[in-house]
């Protein structure tokens, strides 16, 4: 099951290589970079939304900041690299 996983995987990433290069050649680089995350963004509040109540574990507590700043660190570091 993880190999499957693994290789679909892969072949989504490839994908995701492939339209990151043509739309970095289509609008530049830094438009690239910012409707990359934008897209990233919606997608994961769109999961996160609509998955809500499926999840498991307790609602109360909400997602520990540091969470949040490995991924703020990543963008920024790839924006200003």
């Amino acid at each position: 099951m993880y190999l499957i996983i693994s290789v679909i995987t892969g072949v989504l990433v490839a994908l995701m290589i492939q339209f990151n290069g043509i739309l970095q050649t289509a609008v530049g680089g830094a438009a690239a970079l910012l409707s990359i995350h934008l897209c990233g963004l919606t997608g994961a509040l769109l999961f996160f939304f609509l998955t809500r109540k499926h999840l498991a574990g307790n609602s109360d507590h909400s997602t520990p900041r540091i969470y949040l700043a490995a991924g703020m660190l990543g963008a920024m570091l790839v924006y200003l690299a």
